[in-house]
């Protein structure tokens, strides 16, 4: 009731910040401050990932806009492929292929990570070569996309092994990435 009553606030920070926290707990009625909140460095990753959650198509547009520029961080553009993939947009698939496919590394793990929480099957091919040149890609975490994807694909079946047979190290994290997804974790 607090949160909602920020949303009549004559302070446009207090109506944003609200606005997020409601949208991530799934209540829509800050929709408006929300999206406008994605013009707010301090809020923008909280901003995207609760229009993800909210599933209003009507974001889309502004989303989209994060996703691009040369000098983007790739955590922002990777953050942006999320909430675009969640509101069904086909954009948010080719923004995580980039941030994978991206020189620089530093989202890359990240984009990884979504790639597995979404089930992105359109991405296995990407991730299959992530095993081969992981260009500074965790292999916990690659281990546990590719886990979770290999349930429903042969490719990330196919990946997981190889990703596997590079050493004992990845062997074990590949085996315990098994084991959670086996156990529902």
């Amino acid at each position: 009731d607090l949160l909602r009553a920020c949303l009549d606030d004559h302070n446009p920070q207090v109506r944003r910040r609200a606005a997020v926290a409601l949208a991530r707990g799934g209540d829509p009625r800050g929709f408006r401050d929300c999206v406008e909140a994605l013009q707010d460095n301090e809020l923008l990753l909280d901003a995207l990932d609760a229009l993800g959650t909210l599933g209003n198509r009507d974001a889309v547009d502004a989303i989209a806009v994060r996703s691009v520029g040369l000098l983007r961080p790739l955590v922002i553009k990777a953050a942006a492929g999320r909430a675009l993939t969640r509101l069904g947009d086909p954009r948010g698939v080719e923004v995580l292929r980039q941030v994978l496919t991206a020189w620089r590394s530093d989202a890359r793990s990240f984009a990884v990570e979504i790639v597995g929480e979404l089930g992105l099957r359109a991405l296995v091919p990407v991730l299959a070569r992530l095993v081969h040149s992981p260009r500074g890609t965790d292999p916990t975490t690659l281990a546990k996309a590719l886990a979770v994807l290999s349930q429903s694909d042969s490719d990330a079946r196919t990946a997981l092994f190889e990703l596997r047979d590079q050493d004992a190290q990845t062997a074990e994290i590949v085996k315990n990435a098994l084991a959670e997804v086996l156990n529902g974790e």
